[in-house]
């Protein structure tokens, strides 16, 4: 009976230290989540915030800072586009976003100027890019590539881009959006055409030299149809 007694005893001891463990080990994933997103296996970054399925961008020689336990999220809001274009989007954005501190100081050597909060707010939290229908055109149906207006968060590309680039590899086509993104982004934050144009170079420089584009010779005018 006695041994009964402490097989039981015994049996209620390691229950209570599994019950235990299993508190700490719940408690720990309340409190402390597991980051959402998947890690890239070329470069080490991750796609939080974003739908990963074909997040495989590689990392060119002049990758810049890149980290595979980032905690950066966005909140940049993509309207009306389809599901490649909403997924190329958000990651030019996360990536712009998350390697900040690079992509300023390139702008900046490039251009002279620094960015600024309000640029950076807009790739990262207060931004929003709504792919615009044909039919929403004027100008005979030759509309610019995109269009914003100073102290609006909002900007709007439009089919003549979106078709122009929908046949480039992944890296090109991000390349792409990275250079219209700085462009509106800067006059959403009330900079004037030259100042647009120069960011608009400075951040396809920065795309080609941090990520490897397909082929040296990607040329933002020819390929992307921009400035």
């Amino acid at each position: 009976m006695n041994r009964i007694n402490q097989t039981i005893l015994k049996f209620s001891e390691w229950t209570r230290i599994y019950a235990g463990c299993l508190f700490f080990v719940l408690a720990a994933l309340i409190w402390n989540p597991v980051q959402a997103g998947m890690e890239n296996p070329d470069t080490g970054e991750t796609c939080q915030g974003i739908d990963c399925d074909g997040f495989n961008d590689t990392a060119g020689s002049n990758a810049g800072s890149t980290s595979g336990s980032s905690s950066m999220t966005i909140d940049l809001k993509v309207i009306d586009c389809n599901a490649t274009q909403e997924k190329d989007i958000n990651a030019v954005a996360w990536n712009i976003a998350d390697d900040w501190e690079n992509f300023d100081k390139l702008v900046e050597a490039e251009t002279g100027a620094n960015l600024g909060n309000c640029t950076k707010n807009r790739f990262s939290k207060n931004g929003k890019v709504k792919c615009m229908p044909a039919d929403k055109c004027k100008n005979n149906g030759d509309c610019l590539n995109g269009w914003s207006s100073p102290f609006t968060k909002k900007i709007k590309i439009y089919p003549q881009f979106l078709t122009k680039i929908a046949g480039l590899d992944q890296a090109d086509r991000r390349a792409c959006y990275a250079s219209l993104l700085a462009h509106e982004f800067a006059h959403s934050c009330d900079l004037g055409e030259d100042g647009a144009e120069a960011r608009e170079d400075a951040a396809f420089k920065y795309w080609k030299d941090r990520f490897a584009a397909t082929t040296d010779t990607l040329n933002m005018q020819l390929n992307c149809g921009l400035d």
